[in-house]
């Protein structure tokens, strides 16, 4: 994968916690690849610039990710945002979490990683956080 350069790993930070993160790093060190870590703001999950910055970049440093860019892109909804940022920076891969919920919890909350997955152009990696 001569061309594999970039990847957009899209969090909200609730799933910051967790050995997922070692995905991401791997994914960083074996391709070499420069990381640009997203979160999408949308009408109905809002969070200023200012703040969404500095958690992320924390985030970043506390998860030892090396060679990373953060981003806060607004969006009508996550799922688009995620596409459409992925577009944007012209990524390789979109990789995210997913809550892996099904039954009853799926039909009332859905899944944003589904919708990325079903819907992106782009290669898409998602992960457990169970």
């Amino acid at each position: 994968m001569d061309n594999f350069k970039t990847i957009a790993f899209a969090t909200g930070l609730q799933d910051a916690q967790g050995d997922h993160i070692n995905i991401v790093k791997t994914i960083e060190e074996f391709f070499q690849v420069k990381t640009h870590i997203v979160r999408v703001n949308t009408p109905n999950n809002f969070q200023t610039d200012k703040d969404s910055v500095r958690e992320l970049k924390e985030y970043a440093e506390g998860s030892g990710i090396k060679d990373y860019e953060i981003r806060v892109y607004n969006d009508v909804t996550e799922e688009e945002g995620i596409m459409h940022f992925a577009d944007e920076i012209d990524a390789d891969l979109i990789v995210m979490a997913t809550h892996g919920r099904k039954g009853l919890a799926h039909l009332i909350a859905g899944s944003i990683a589904e919708e990325v997955v079903n819907h992106s152009k782009r290669p898409v990696m998602t992960f457990s956080m169970k």
